[in-house]
């Protein structure tokens, strides 16, 4: 299957011949995408290549570029960061459509990754939003790379960041904080109880369990620590 799909490097210091960078990448094997160099100092690559995945495909690309160019680090891998207007010329929608489904599906929309007068999305959310939403008829291509590109940034940044997830920061930001009687869902773990003067009761709850009673009218359990292996 053929995969549509960019990407972009920063050349190493010193890559200053266009014409030697145009040729070794041919050599390495990236003589099925077109190059751009018009930005100082990086490249950017439009690939259309066959193989079995969409991983396949992008990541044989980004390990011929290194062939080609040993000290290039990956900036980006495309399509995945995009606004509304992008996502509707993929899809073959007005813009005006594109925002309109938005609007009439404020609460199911997918949250964006940069918020204001030019929001941006991750291609992948949305495009699985409106292939489970609204009978769009999407390729399988697009949205396995739209997938993968989305999942190298997530790796590239990581790894170049040298980042290791806060674990209690992660807990507190994706466990929800619940109210008596309210089922943990996925979401077991371990809850404080918490309120107008504060709270110090600590109480573990299993995934798919309700939350128990309060010592006090009002509180609420806010979690501290997921649980692995919550019952189900």
């Amino acid at each position: 299957m053929e995969y549509a799909f960019n990407l972009k490097f920063k050349l190493a210091p010193g890559e200053l011949d266009h014409d030697a960078i145009m040729m070794r990448l041919g050599e390495a094997g990236c003589d099925d995408a077109l190059v751009g160099l018009g930005v100082a100092g990086h490249v950017g690559l439009e690939f259309i290549r066959e193989a079995e995945s969409a991983d396949d495909a992008i990541v044989s690309a980004i390990d011929d570029v290194k062939k080609a160019l040993p000290g290039a680090q990956l900036v980006e891998a495309g399509p995945d960061f995009v606004g509304l207007t992008d996502v509707a010329d993929l899809v073959g929608v007005s813009r005006q459509n594109m925002r309109k489904l938005m609007l009439c599906n404020a609460d199911a929309f997918p949250s964006p990754v940069h918020g204001g007068s030019s929001s941006v999305w991750h291609l992948a959310h949305v495009l699985r939003f409106m292939q489970q939403r609204h009978q769009f008829n999407l390729a399988k291509s697009i949205l396995d790379v739209a997938h993968t590109a989305m999942q190298v940034n997530i790796v590239k940044e990581q790894a170049f960041m040298g980042l290791r997830v806060d674990e209690k920061l992660q807990n507190r930001l994706f466990m929800a904080i619940l109210t008596p009687g309210q089922n943990t869902g996925t979401g077991g773990g371990i809850f404080q109880e918490q309120g107008p003067k504060g709270g110090k009761r600590y109480t573990t709850v299993s995934g798919h369990r309700p939350m128990p009673p309060t010592t006090k009218p009002g509180n609420v359990g806010a979690p501290v620590k997921a649980m692995s292996g919550s019952k189900r």
